[in-house]
């Protein structure tokens, strides 16, 4: 009898029972959220750092803002080469060298450069888009890439050229 009692013991020693603190589950099938950071960072009340912050802070946490912004880039990126593509017909000049060697040479190459290297771009912050650098990066690029707009918007009215 006592050896089958110990053999019970030890059975149940092997059963996982969870009380106490430590209230763990062994695995889990839930992907677990990492922390953005974002909260706990210490934000200033006014002034261009703070806006760029509540920019930064909005994006974070709305994924459909984040896809939006990407999207942008994207369109941005598609009508940056369609008025780069009129500016070289009407006679101007590729600032890049890299793809104004490109355009001189191969205009379709240069295109599927100039789209394909934004795509990539955008597709590695999409992956990466839990990381604050991702999120900074993405907005930083759709600054740029809105300057350029306008840079073209100027060059269309004859503000510039």
């Amino acid at each position: 009898m006592l050896e089958s009692d110990e053999k019970r013991r030890d059975a149940d020693d092997s059963i996982d029972r969870r009380s106490g603190v430590d209230r763990r589950r062994r695995y889990s099938l839930r992907l677990r959220e990492r922390r953005s950071g974002f909260d706990r960072r210490n934000r200033e009340t006014e002034g261009l750092r703070a806006a760029y912050e509540r920019a930064l802070l909005r994006i974070a946490r709305d994924s459909v803002t984040f896809s939006t912004v990407l999207a942008t880039i994207v369109v941005f990126n598609f009508l940056d080469l369609v008025l780069t593509l009129r500016a070289l017909d009407m006679g101007a000049e590729e600032a890049n060298p890299i793809m104004r060697t490109l355009f001189w040479n191969h205009p379709v190459a240069a295109a599927l450069v100039k789209l394909g290297v934004v795509a990539v771009v955008v597709l590695g912050l999409q992956r990466l888009r839990r990381y604050r650098d991702a999120i900074a990066f993405s907005l930083i690029l759709l600054i740029g890439f809105t300057a350029l707009m306008l840079y073209h918007a100027a060059f269309a009215v004859g503000w510039i050229g």
